[in-house]
């Protein structure tokens, strides 16, 4: 969605009724294609066809119209109201399955040792006591 949202940005998006929906307003959606990426494109078409919504949309950056018109049946309609500048760069490292072993199992596993050791570990002489006032 550059420029009007940076690369790497992390895109904070709120529900609003379908029938909100406006040319121009920036929404986040799944495309109707395999696998269901979600897009956050602008929308450049709104029509009204019986119950369902149907909107075309086009990435700022891109000089065409994405080449589907996507079918918005239910609600709602998540729309973009503002980014968070390189958030998406940090959350999409934290995310590679290496980081996100050594985040969720190895730290963890290390503290907890590192409780137990701290618990279980053998007193030094003299620890417990305070020294003498004079």
């Amino acid at each position: 969605m550059a420029p009007h949202y940076p690369v790497g940005a992390l895109l904070v998006s709120t529900p609003e009724p379908v029938e909100q929906a406006k040319v121009g307003q920036v929404i986040s959606y799944n495309a109707p294609v395999p696998g269901q990426p979600v897009v956050t494109h602008r929308l450049i078409q709104v029509d009204q066809v019986g119950s369902r919504l149907m909107i075309r949309t086009r990435g700022d950056a891109n000089t065409a119209a994405d080449p589907w018109t996507a079918q918005i049946d239910r609600g709602p309609l998540w729309r973009t109201r503002f980014a968070v500048p390189y958030l998406g760069f940090i959350i999409r490292q934290l995310r590679r399955p290496g980081v996100h072993a050594t985040t969720v199992l190895v730290l963890p596993g290390l503290y907890g040792l590192l409780a137990v050791f701290s618990i279980w570990a053998p007193k030094r002489p003299g620890a417990n006591e305070r020294p003498q006032a004079a």
